[in-house]
């Protein structure tokens, strides 16, 4: 438990320093969401994202068949004690990883890794560059993530009502601890809508893969 300080059972029921044990905490609204967990650890943890190669997602199906991977700096891999390590290309649900760390030994590895889809990276990676032409968007002139050219926009569009709404919350014009303004509220409902669409797709992948592995 974090905060554990001197005497006592450490039972949590200390003042303010329990509500991030508090389900029912505002902080804590969407704890239960994966999809939206993960995004905020995209937010925290941009730019240690990783890309799997070009082909690895189309042909690492088989069992043992691991997909290769790269990051703004070059080729990289998932470190053999991930969990994540050993699945097929597929399995992952979609071709992006965030990583906590990066060590250089035989190879240059990536630890603590957790697959993201790509709209968390959309929300809350760099600079967007949109290529109609081609449905994709290149992030920071480096990772290139495949989306429509309306969903591109769209999430444009929820990135800049974001970057407005925290930017009143953290200027006192935000509202309370009850999530803000009904402006904010509804940014935020639509971003959750969102992600949690695309971990529905995710899941859907994963169980596709699964199932093919297991014929």
């Amino acid at each position: 438990r974090r905060g554990g300080g001197g005497g006592g059972g450490g039972g949590g029921g200390g003042g303010g320093e329990a509500w991030f044990d508090d389900l029912a905490h505002p902080a804590n609204a969407h704890a239960g969401r994966p999809a939206v967990v993960k995004a905020a650890l995209a937010a925290a943890l941009y730019p240690n994202v990783a890309i799997m190669d070009e082909g690895s997602l189309a042909n690492a199906t088989a069992a043992g068949n691991k997909p290769a991977w790269h990051d703004g700096s070059g080729p990289v891999a998932l470190h053999p004690g991930s969990v994540n390590a050993g699945l097929a290309g597929r399995a992952y649900g979609a071709p992006y990883t965030l990583f906590l760390e990066k060590v250089r030994t035989s190879r240059t590895f990536l630890r603590d890794t957790t697959v993201v889809g790509a709209v968390p990276l959309l929300l809350f990676g760099g600079a967007l560059d949109v290529r109609h032409g081609e449905g994709t968007v290149l992030i920071d002139g480096w990772l290139t993530v495949r989306a429509a050219a309306p969903t591109a926009v769209l999430v444009k569009k929820l990135r800049a009502a974001l970057d407005a709404a925290l930017a009143a919350r953290v200027g006192g014009g935000g509202g309370g601890e009850d999530g803000g303004t009904d402006a904010s509220a509804e940014v935020v409902a639509a971003i959750v809508d969102l992600l949690q669409d695309e971990a529905a797709t995710m899941g859907a992948a994963v169980s596709a893969a699964a199932k093919g592995a297991s014929v």
